[in-house]
């Protein structure tokens, strides 16, 4: 979502349009730009209720003093409420966070109620509703959040000079750096790991099963929230500490993939996913949930790699000893579908969408 947001911002002020941007943060690249007007929204006590409550008063304010230049607002999702664009990258109705903690669940349920309200507010009030694939706009048609007539389709784009096919040479590099094995593939999940939207669970026991078979491939986890410490316990208990490995945070992402060998993303929910949108530009196996809305761009050829929703442990398994039993023989669709995804562009992205906006006045 930032990534697109940023694509977005420069791609209007590269057409000479004057931006301004109302955030808790702004990458410094692009608030020092000419034409580039910061509004920093504080995020108190760190936290995202608070901030976000602050962020629809400002985005609102600062609209309203705008409007008489006939300025353009696009918002996302029900981060402000405001009769213009807005830009959806996550449907808060189409997923709800549980937690096994009594106190944390009903922080849970209070948040997801907050959310839905918010959203369903803004995308009524909303002109023009973009979604991030026809998954996202599946959702708010059948959830009733938005007139089918309202919404378009627009998928993201790429920086195809950073995320392409790593040479040989570039992959032992990378794995050099990491501290990879160089014997055995590596597999790479990434996601945040707040709760089990991600499906790290499944992953881990799909990993048990595989086991006993002599499985040899290295699961490596980025992330960070509080499924975390629940999951390394799991994996002690399991045995399985050798072969599934965390790595944290990371920001070093194009790296990461140019040392693996393919991606997992059992996925509960994923609107779009740009993780596994970037492993694809890579030319990696990748396996992702049939209704992500990245799945969308798979074409016939490797819709073998998508997994059932829900994911499955069972169907996890299957399709990664089918995989490692002949690694080689889908990197070639692998590797068209990435060179098709990287002719896409942020730039292409952003054109498209401020095309759309000039097309449908507010």
């Amino acid at each position: 979502m930032d990534r697109a947001n940023f694509a977005l911002a420069e791609g209007a002020q590269r057409r000479g349009y004057a931006v301004h941007l109302v955030a808790h943060r702004v990458d410094q690249n692009l608030a020092s730009r000419g034409g580039v007007t910061v509004h920093q929204v504080p995020k108190t006590l760190n936290s995202y209720f608070i901030g976000g409550l602050a962020l629809n008063r400002a985005g609102r304010r600062l609209a309203l003093k705008l409007k008489s230049r006939s300025c353009r607002v696009v918002v996302n999702g029900g981060n402000c409420n405001w009769p213009d664009t807005n830009w959806v990258h996550y449907v808060h109705a189409s997923w709800k966070s549980v937690s096994a903690n009594f106190l944390k669940n009903l922080t849970f349920k209070f948040r997801h109620r907050h959310n839905l309200n918010i959203e369903r507010s803004a995308l009524r009030n909303a002109a023009l509703v973009i979604a991030n694939s026809k998954r996202t706009k599946s959702d708010l048609v059948e959830g009733g959040l938005a007139n089918e007539a309202r919404i378009r389709c627009i998928y993201y784009g790429i920086d195809a000079a950073v995320f392409k096919p790593a040479s040989t040479a570039e992959k032992a590099a990378a794995r050099e750096a990491l501290a990879l094995p160089s014997n055995r593939p590596v597999l790479l999940f990434v996601g945040a790991l707040g709760d089990r939207r991600k499906g790290l669970d499944v992953a881990i026991e799909a990993w048990q099963q595989l086991k006993p078979e002599g499985w040899d491939a290295l699961l490596l986890v980025i992330g960070t929230g509080r499924e975390v410490t629940r999951s390394q316990v799991e994996i002690e208990r399991l045995g399985l500490s050798a072969s599934i490995k965390f790595a944290g945070f990371r920001s070093d992402v194009p790296r990461l993939l140019a040392a693996c060998d393919g991606m997992l993303a059992p996925t509960r929910y994923e609107a779009y996913g740009l993780a596994v949108h970037e492993a694809l530009c890579c030319g990696l196996p990748t396996f992702v949930t049939d209704n992500a809305g990245v799945a969308e761009r798979f074409p016939e050829s490797l819709r073998h790699f998508l997994l059932d929703s829900p994911p499955n442990a069972n169907d996890l398994a299957e399709k990664l000893r089918t995989w490692r039993k002949n690694p080689k023989r889908s990197l070639e669709s692998f590797e068209q579908l990435g060179c098709s995804l990287r002719a896409r562009t942020w730039d292409c992205m952003a054109e498209e969408i401020l095309k759309l906006m000039e097309e449908n006045p507010a």
